[in-house]
């Protein structure tokens, strides 16, 4: 794919990104160096707006510069050299989680850049220091020292992103005139005052199931006895999209040894953008009148825990 393809297929899910979260997109303009399309194999992977892009010109061993909407691409000047490259402990195994595969034991730098699409000339040389967390770059060309540092700096502001995955169930005893709000998407401010006033009726049974960690993209799931549920969320816009899918059984007679997997007692699907932090809700009727409230709450964090803040 040519790097000018690579950014519309870009831009247009940036816009698709935008048309699900509700956001209104930005009109971006990308400028590239006359008569300079490089051929490029590489696969979109999930992150920041502008962090791809960023990745996609390292790629192309051009340097990229912003300048509010619009993207400048420009040829790297002077030569190569010998430049030392701080990068992150985990360096190596970042490099196997992009490439979404474990690396064969003789593979350097070298080799699992190649794999992601960062082909360098055979005269350039790269190695790792574990002692100092850093890359030894030997750039036989200017385009492989612009590749090599925009990688790096890409993979820097592209922190690993996980999702913690908050889940509650409200059992609500059949006849019991109630009934959630017509909101999908509650904040949190919204769900405790929920939370509140279920609290002070009869025959309301709150169930917190414990909070999971999750990759973007990635399922995490959670089984308590009868009950599980498998979660999906993806970055998305300043948001989350999430899918989820909870189901509780019946419960077996000690006869049945277990050998019999026991039938469906209640199954809810929730799918959907939520806002980050924000709450999506779904309540499922069930045979016996009863109802079930299946409330998923997923916020993105960094890899210290804290809350992951999004380049606007």
């Amino acid at each position: 794919m040519a790097l000018s393809s690579a950014l519309k297929e870009l831009n247009n899910r940036y816009k698709q990104a935008c048309h699900e979260s509700g956001e209104s997109p930005v009109a971006l303009d990308f400028e590239l160096p006359p008569g300079i399309d490089p051929l490029m194999q590489l696969k979109l992977r999930p992150g920041t707006l502008d962090g791809m892009i960023r990745m996609l010109a390292a790629m192309a061993g051009l340097e990229c510069r912003r300048e509010g909407a619009r993207f400048v691409f420009e040829k790297p000047t002077g030569e190569g050299g010998e430049t030392e490259l701080k990068v992150s402990p985990d360096f190596l195994s970042r490099l196997a989680s992009l490439a979404g595969r474990e690396f064969p034991s003789g593979f350097g730098p070298k080799e699992r850049l190649a794999a992601l699409g960062l082909p360098l000339d055979p005269e350039s040389r790269i190695t790792f220091r574990a002692s100092s967390s850093s890359l030894d770059l030997g750039a036989a060309t200017a385009a492989d020292q612009a590749r090599v540092a925009g990688f790096v700096k890409a993979l820097a502001d592209e922190q690993p992103v996980q999702h913690k995955l908050q889940t509650k169930l409200i059992r609500i005893s059949p006849g019991l005139d109630w009934e959630p709000e017509d909101h999908p998407v509650v904040d949190g401010v919204g769900v405790d005052l929920m939370l509140r006033k279920l609290a002070q009726m009869k025959g309301v049974d709150l169930i917190s199931m414990p909070s999971v960690m999750a990759r973007s993209g990635e399922e995490a799931t959670v089984t308590i006895d009868r009950l599980s549920i498998g979660i999906t969320s993806e970055l998305l816009g300043f948001g989350e999209k999430i899918d989820a899918t909870y189901v509780e059984r019946e419960e077996l007679p000690e006869a049945s040894g277990g050998e019999v997997e026991p039938a469906e007692r209640s199954r809810i699907e929730l799918s959907g953008f939520t806002a980050d932090a924000a709450t999506r809700m779904k309540s499922q009727p069930n045979p016996d009148g009863s109802r079930t409230l299946l409330l998923v709450t997923p916020t993105a964090v960094d890899p210290t825990g804290r809350p992951f803040r999004r380049p606007r």
